[in-house]
């Protein structure tokens, strides 16, 4: 008897697992599925020159601003200037501070709070709403909210990301030609579609 019961216990906890596991998988099928979905009819655009990927929407607007630091490798807005989404890359590099405000950075995180602490000083705030490594490509990301101290409850959406050859660089939410703050909760779920289709293609 005590077999049986045995047995049925061992039956039951494998039938358990087996349910676990494949609401796991089911569950990420139809994640996935769903934002295949919400990209159909996005655009490609590919820069061969950073060796990356990225979708967009078809009503946005694009620009390539350049191959230098200064400038994005990627910029899309819509065309009321609703929406800003940019991207630069080779920002920062994380063994050489490039300005002498700031100190030789211990990781990732310290880079951060460093930069934070320059922007406190001209009444800028960084408000860390994210930390993770799902948002891009699997690299480490920080993802914050800009605040300006001079327009109350307003905010742009800056998320970093540390890449492998030693460098931070970032995809900045805003509104208008100058990446202004002053974005919305829809804004934000739009540009994390956008953030979950960009790759490295080499």
């Amino acid at each position: 008897m005590n077999k049986i019961s045995t047995l049925t216990g061992i039956i039951i906890i494998i039938v358990a697992i087996a349910i676990l596991f494949g609401g796991v998988f089911a569950y990420q099928y139809f994640l996935a599925k769903k934002l295949t979905d919400q990209i159909a009819g996005w655009k490609t655009y590919t820069n061969s020159q950073y060796g990356f990927e990225i979708k967009y929407p078809s009503n946005l607007n694009f620009t390539y601003g350049g191959s230098t630091n200064n400038s994005p490798a990627f910029n899309a807005f819509s065309a009321d200037n609703s929406i800003t989404i940019s991207l630069r890359l080779d920002d920062a590099s994380l063994s050489a501070p490039d300005s002498p405000a700031l100190k030789p950075y211990n990781d990732f995180q310290d880079y951060v709070r460093q930069i934070n602490g320059i922007s406190d000083k001209i009444g800028q705030r960084y408000e860390t709403i994210n930390v993770d490594k799902t948002l891009i490509s699997g690299y480490e990301t920080i993802e914050q909210k800009k605040w300006d101290d001079t327009i109350p409850n307003s905010f742009s959406v800056i998320t970093y990301f540390s890449r492998k050859n030693g460098t931070v660089s970032y995809f900045h939410l805003g509104r208008g030609s100058a990446n202004e703050i002053g974005v919305t909760q829809s804004n934000i779920e739009l540009y994390h579609r956008v953030l979950s289709t960009f790759k490295f293609i080499k």
